[in-house]
């Protein structure tokens, strides 16, 4: 079983990496709304969306 890490945590959003994952959970949608939108845009490869639920966005890790 992977160990869960809590990478990052604030009042708007915690990040946590649990193997080759990372869960982004957000405290408003629309935040993630904007990152998968930046993340399509972006002109170097980015980490593979794996699944998105919202709240929670999902990266593989890089």
């Amino acid at each position: 079983m992977d160990d869960v890490e809590v990478v990052v945590a604030h009042s708007q959003r915690a990040t946590l990496r649990v193997g080759e994952v990372f869960l982004k959970v957000d405290s408003d949608p629309a935040h993630a709304d904007v990152e998968v939108r930046a993340m399509a845009m972006a002109p170097m490869p980015t980490p593979a969306i794996l699944w998105r639920e919202p709240p929670v966005l999902a990266i593989a890790a890089v």
